[in-house]
Order: C-alpha cells, then structure tokens, then sequence
C-alpha cells in the first residue's frame, strides 16, 4: 500500500517559507496544485511529498527549508552521513551527529544523556521568529530516529519522547510517527531508549551509503507510519492489553497465527527477546502513571504486578537511575 502523508504534516513543513508566493512557485514546480493542501485531514501521496522536498532543497539551497536562522545548504545531510558511516557503534554516530551540529552553527545543541539503563538524545534549537519551531524539532528527531535505526539496520524501538511544547494540533500524528508514549511541555525535547543500543554496531558501510543517499528523502521524510517490524508489532500489540503482565509469548503467537518458536526466531532475527519487549511496555506505563495521574508510588507498583514497593523502587531506579519518587519530582 502506497505512503501516504496527512496534510498537516505537509503544511507544515512548508510554513517556513513566509512568501505565498514563492511557496506556490515551488509547489508548481514540484507538480503539485495549491489547492489540494488546503484540506488538513487529506493525503498527499508521498512520491510526491519526497518530490516536493528535492524541489524545495534545491531551489532554495537549504535543506532546512526555512526554518534556520543560517540555512543549511544542500549536501548539508549528505556530509553528516559521509561522517559518522565510519563511527562503528551508535554512541560515537550521535556523538558525531553532535559534534557535527556544533560546528555548523550556534543555534543547535545536540545533546546525549545516560542515565540507569536508558539513554536520551536531546535537541535544543533556537527558534527562528514566525517559523513553527515545534514542528521543525520533531522533524529533525524523525530524521536521526530512523537515520541510527538504518545505520545498524534493526529497528530503533522508542521507550518514549518528551517535548517541550504543549500538545495542541499534534498529538495523534506525533504517536504515529514514534510509535510509542509521547509526553508535552517537558523540559527538554529528547527521544528516549534502551542504552544497550548505543553499543550497537554499525552494520552500514561507504559502498551502502550511497544507495541510501540516492533513495533520499523517500526513506527518511517520507514514511510517516508505524513501524512494521516483529518488535514493532509485538510490543503494540502487548501495550494495548488490560493484563499485559500475565501474557505470554503463545498467547501472542496465536495472535499472529504462528507458533511460539517462530514468533521467538523472528524476534531475534531482529534482536529482541519477548521478556524485554514485556518489560519495555512496563516501564512505558510505568511512566506514564507517574506523570499522567496522581496515583501513589505503591499503587502504581501494585497495578503492574510487582510483588513488594521494594521490588518496583530497585526496578526503577535501574531502569532510569531515579527513584520514582525523584523521577515524578523532576518533571513537574
């Protein structure tokens, strides 16, 4: 089934640049009519989206299309793939990326955090005036999300994001693209995953690079969908389950109409056990009770069957480094 891009997204991507004019310039360019964005529930075929993305790039010289105070010329992305292609793990390809922003220009701070057994890659970006910087920040997570993912060429589950503006106009998009919990007006913006994936090895090489550049931004833009993956599909289908905690790995084969051992193989193949996948959808809900209701610690820890207070405080100072307590505080 053909990608499809709901227009809100499009619009948005579009907002930085202030003049009508030159923005119907470009999309006749790009072969598409004006009028077919003006309805924000409508698709926009996303052949046509990457399409109007190289048209943009190349007719304005700015891959940021805008929304920078200094524009990021073209080859911009092209250059920081050709830097961190060599980088062999995920740690040093965000350090990279990092390092890499900081000498292009002031107004981006790239930042990696690790903390328990969880690790967060925060953007800071100064806003540009009258640009819609929100949207630009969640652009550019969705950009390096799934750059790392192809980098070591398995699936990038999230365990959540933060951003710091408020959810108004983008909370269903935001959790389509992520496919995991999203929480607004927190301190930072910063997407949020297992540690253990900054020691992953980079499997890309120079020679796979450039088939990846060639599909550009077909494979990075353009696919605002949830994941397909085994994992993917797996920890969806547990996070929407009342009783999570007492499923098994055969009640959810049956689901899937295949037999425990294969659903097993296929997890694997992607480099994941059921347990962690389990244990991912428990601390995501974890999460959100401490930040979305007023329930205490201890019922908290009884909703999600651990057997003592005790067990759920070392659970979840390991999994964050915070006691509950201190991680609620934090984020008030």
């Amino acid at each position: 089934m053909p990608h499809r891009i709901p227009n809100i997204i499009v619009n948005a991507q579009l907002s930085a640049i202030a003049d009508p004019v030159q923005r119907r310039k470009l999309l006749y360019s790009a072969g598409i009519e004006a009028p077919l964005l003006n309805d924000q529930e409508a698709l926009l075929d996303a052949t046509e989206f990457a399409r109007l993305m190289r048209t943009c790039y190349e007719q304005l010289d700015d891959e940021a299309m805008g929304f920078t105070h200094k524009p990021l010329r073209v080859g911009t992305f092209r250059m920081l793939c050709h830097a961190t292609i060599n980088c062999g793990n995920v740690r040093r390809a965000i350090l990279r990326i990092a390092e890499f922003f900081r000498l292009l220009s002031d107004e981006f701070h790239f930042e990696l955090q690790e903390q328990g057994e969880e690790a967060a890659f925060v953007i800071h970006h100064q806003a540009k005036q009258g640009t819609n910087n929100d949207y630009f920040v969640a652009m550019l997570f969705t950009i390096f999300w799934r750059y790392l993912a192809w980098l070591m060429d398995a699936p990038l589950l999230l365990n959540r994001c933060y951003f710091a503006f408020d959810e108004h106009g983008w909370p269903q998009h935001t959790k389509e693209v992520f496919n995991c919990p999203v929480f607004f007006q927190r301190k930072q913006n910063a997407i949020i995953f297992p540690g253990s994936y900054l020691n992953r090895v980079i499997k890309q090489d120079p020679h796979s690079l450039g088939q990846f550049l060639a599909n550009a931004p077909e494979n990075i833009l353009s696919r605002y969908e949830p994941q397909t993956t085994w994992s993917a599909r797996v920890k969806t289908h547990i996070s929407d389950l009342d009783d999570f905690d007492s499923t098994s790995l055969e009640s959810v084969a049956n689901t899937f109409n295949c037999s425990a051992p294969t659903l097993a193989r296929r997890l694997r193949q992607e480099g994941y056990q059921f347990l962690q996948i389990k244990d991912k959808v428990r601390r995501s809900r974890t999460i959100q009770l401490l930040l979305n209701t007023d329930l205490s610690i201890s019922q908290i820890s009884s909703q999600l069957g651990f057997s003592e207070d005790a067990v759920f405080y070392r659970t979840f100072k390991k999994w964050t480094g915070l006691t509950p307590k201190a991680y609620r505080d934090s984020h008030q």
